[in-house]
């Protein structure tokens, strides 16, 4: 089958229908998510664009999907399937809450843990991070109460965590349900500032960044300083969270166009960087850090970053190659060199529909008129 290339050279300076959708503030379609969604949740893999229920299911995708569904449900709160797949992704978070350890992270076809791999630290944050955004911005009073419910009793687990990206997420979950949790604040306070001191005794002049290495996963960081600095009002982690996406935006978007860094082989402080494969979750993580900064600061410049790194879903990449389908809302597992993955699976959609979510709520918030003061 013929790959599809990217945008043709006479319609360039055209936005993509997705992008003039998600402007205007237009929920995506969910097809191939529905498809991905068994009534035990939101099932792993995908063999091209079917699913492959013997994959079977894990908290990350499910808590990716709780968030999706949540934001795609506040931009058409009547939308049916949205809410069938919030409804199974919640019910698997709930299931597989194992108490102050967090969750158990994966699940056979038929529901059963998979004992051997039972922990994940990405797990815990993530589904800390999907919590604090259904606690506090869901629509349904039931999902509300679930999510704070199950959130208060994964707090412990948050405090547990070692690792830079589960504490992001978790810190990301903090900072979104700090006026709805009691114990919020408190994590927030708590992950921002080991994150912070992270930064501040492994960051060098040539190197700003908490790691020896750019790998997997990187805009989270900065995403989480720049959203716990503007719940927080710190200008010490606004700065922290704006130049290291500055530096992060240098290297991997520097010419107008996203080139995530790659996971053959990462880009280690003074050696090579790796551009393949680019995963769709680099992709969704810029799209939201770059929102991130123009929420804290009011620059309209990042908002224009912001929608580079979602062109990339688009074929604004470095291969001209369209990623992401928006009529179905699939996208593929991946870009090499010169072709795209066949497959569809959970991580990428749920990367796709997190990245338009975001852009499509941020322009409904910009275009909303201003709420009235109540006497």
């Amino acid at each position: 089958m013929p790959q599809a290339r990217g945008v043709p050279r006479a319609a360039k300076n055209a936005p993509h229908p997705a992008v003039t959708a998600a402007l205007a503030g237009a929920p995506p379609e969910l097809v191939h998510l529905g498809a991905l969604t068994h009534e035990l949740g939101v099932v792993q893999f995908a063999r091209g664009d079917t699913r492959d229920l013997d994959s079977g299911f894990c908290v990350d995708d499910n808590a990716r999907a709780l968030i999706v569904a949540v934001h795609v449900l506040a931009l058409e709160p009547r939308h049916g399937e949205a809410h069938r797949i919030g409804e199974a992704a919640l019910r698997l978070l709930e299931r597989t809450h194992i108490g102050d350890d967090g969750f158990h992270n994966l699940l056979d076809a038929s529901g059963a843990r998979i004992e051997a791999q039972g922990q994940s630290e990405d797990a815990n944050g993530r589904a800390i991070w999907a919590l604090g955004i259904a606690a506090a911005q869901s629509h349904d009073a039931d999902w509300q109460a679930r999510a704070r419910a199950l959130l208060e009793r994964s707090w412990t687990a948050a405090r547990r965590l070692q690792h830079l990206r589960p504490r992001a997420y978790a810190l990301l979950g903090a900072t979104a349900a700090v006026r709805v949790s009691p114990a919020a604040k408190s994590m927030l306070d708590e992950l921002s500032h080991s994150l912070h001191e992270r930064h501040r005794t492994h960051a060098l002049p040539e190197w700003p960044w908490w790691e020896p290495a750019l790998s997997w996963g990187n805009a989270r960081l900065p995403e989480a300083m720049l959203r716990a600095a503007t719940a927080t009002g710190s200008s010490v982690l606004g700065a922290c969270g704006l130049n290291t996406l500055a530096f992060l935006g240098e290297v991997c978007q520097g010419r107008g166009i996203f080139v995530p860094i790659g996971n053959d082989g990462w880009y280690p402080r003074g050696g090579k960087r790796a551009r393949y494969d680019q995963q769709p979750i680099e992709a969704a993580g810029m799209v939201d850090a770059w929102l991130a900064a123009a929420a804290h600061t009011g620059e309209e410049s990042y908002r224009r970053r912001a929608l580079e790194a979602f062109s990339w879903f688009l074929g604004v990449n470095s291969e001209r190659l369209v990623v992401a389908d928006p009529q179905t809302g699939g996208c593929r597992d991946g870009l090499g060199a010169g072709f795209r993955n066949r497959n569809m699976g959970a991580e990428s959609t749920l990367s796709y529909l997190q990245a338009y979510c975001s852009i499509a709520l941020d322009a409904r918030a910009r275009s909303a008129p201003p709420t009235a003061k109540r006497s």
